[in-house]
């Protein structure tokens, strides 16, 4: 399932019986890191997997470019969510009716904190950049105070991560088999997914609400995958 959101299409479907309330545990087995640092909603794995997905069928060169004013949305397995748009709401951000905008109908990342670690990040200088300045043909990199260095980075110790949702329970599953990592600095092992497990859970139906809301007067939040892009930002609430 790994097809592209048609701008200005999305209606709400929370009301759609077909869609299952599910509750969505990922497993974990090392820390992850900046996993306190935002709401981390389910949207945000799994649009990352239907990425991958979509490019290991069309390559990276079937998808437009992103910039600063543009972000595909891809296709989710996930029921989708309509709200009243705040004035400052971007045009890709909008629904079918364009007083509207949208999300996919997922909560934010629930879990119990076993303790805070540091883990070690090695960080070189940045060369590139300072040879436009620098006056000498060489730089010692293995000594003084331009080595590389490794950085301290917090990050949080939990069993598990668990999210609800309204969504097809097995599409979700497989697309999220992709994802064996969450939170940052992963290509270093850190945030490893051991399983996901998806069960049909009753609550899952009022508590996919527990989310961030677009709400006028709110501060600065994004609304919906990709989390960082700013066409996604606009006055929320939690």
């Amino acid at each position: 399932m790994s097809a592209l959101v048609d701008p200005g299409s999305v209606v709400d479907t929370t009301g759609d019986p077909g869609w299952v309330p599910v509750r969505v545990v990922a497993r974990l087995a090392e820390p992850v890191i900046n996993l306190d640092g935002h709401p981390a909603h389910l949207d945000g794995p799994a649009a990352w997997a239907a990425f991958e997905e979509y490019v290991a069928v069309h390559g990276h060169h079937s998808l437009p470019p992103m910039r600063h004013d543009n972000a595909v949305d891809f296709m989710l397995p996930m029921a989708t969510w309509t709200a009243p748009a705040p004035e400052e709401a971007h045009e890709l951000t909008r629904a079918a009716n364009p007083d509207l905008v949208w999300g996919w109908a997922c909560s934010r990342a629930h879990y119990t904190p076993l303790g805070y670690v540091t883990v070690p990040m090695r960080r070189k200088p940045a060369t590139g950049e300072a040879a436009r300045y620098a006056p000498d043909k060489k730089w010692h990199l293995a000594a003084g105070p331009l080595k590389a260095r490794d950085t301290p980075t917090p990050a949080v110790l939990t069993r598990e991560i668990t999210w609800w949702a309204l969504a097809d329970p097995g599409e979700l599953e497989r697309l999220l088999r992709r994802v064996r990592t969450l939170g940052r600095h992963t290509r270093h092992g850190n945030g490893r997914v051991l399983a996901w497990e998806i069960t049909p859970d009753e609550e899952a139906r009022t508590r996919w609400r527990d989310r961030t809301w677009p709400h006028p007067g709110g501060l600065p939040d994004t609304i919906r995958a990709p989390y960082h892009h700013p066409t996604r930002r606009m006055p929320c609430r939690a």
